[in-house]
């Protein structure tokens, strides 16, 4: 009981905070008041395996406190609620602030997830944001457009490295053509005379 009520004091008188080791927050901490927006541009809301989703952050300081630290927590989390990546970071913010961050997927399978934000600061206050997507596999059609593009490429390749040799091929064709013609116009001369 004495240790509550020596631990009510120290949390009572800021100056003794501070010598008993505790951190203690600054006036600009004491106001700070923060909110965080997640962001998923449209084109990365529907991935494929082994892509990389980029989003942006804006972090707000609606207490206008000064410049504060603030720790960010970025996951993504399965449709069973686990997650499935995650990072940290420590970020200094005065009023507000953007970020593009960008998170590799590979070897995450085809599902829906949530993007999820966490940011923590003075005390342990937090503020959190979400977003979701989805990773799919190429549909028929996707696959199929993807087939006829390689397709494509591959038979310009093809062409642009054979060409020397359909050309000689060519080349030989036109002179035995020539020699056939030559051969057959002697051989009419010859029943001529």
């Amino acid at each position: 009981m004495k240790f509550f009520i020596f631990l009510i004091l120290i949390l009572a008188f800021g100056g003794l905070v501070s010598s008993a080791g505790f951190e203690v927050l600054t006036d600009a901490e004491k106001i700070a008041l923060f909110d965080i927006f997640i962001e998923i541009p449209t084109g990365y809301r529907v991935l494929t395996p082994d892509d990389k989703i980029l989003f942006t952050l804006k972090l707000v300081n609606l207490g206008g406190a000064g410049r504060i630290d603030v720790f960010l927590e970025y996951s993504i989390i399965n449709s069973y609620g686990e997650i499935v990546l995650d990072k940290r970071e420590t970020v200094a913010i005065e009023t507000q602030a953007s970020f593009l961050r960008e998170f590799d997927l590979e070897g995450v399978p085809t599902g829906d997830y949530t993007l999820y934000a966490k940011l923590i600061y003075a005390d342990g206050k937090t503020a959190d944001s979400r977003h979701s997507f989805s990773i799919e596999r190429l549909t028929f059609e996707e696959m199929f457009l993807f087939g006829l593009i390689i397709g494509g490429v591959l038979t310009v390749v093809l062409l642009i490295v054979l060409y020397p040799r359909i050309k000689l091929i060519r080349d030989k064709m036109k002179i035995k053509a020539q020699v056939k013609s030559i051969v057959h116009a002697s051989k009419i001369k010859q029943s001529l005379s």
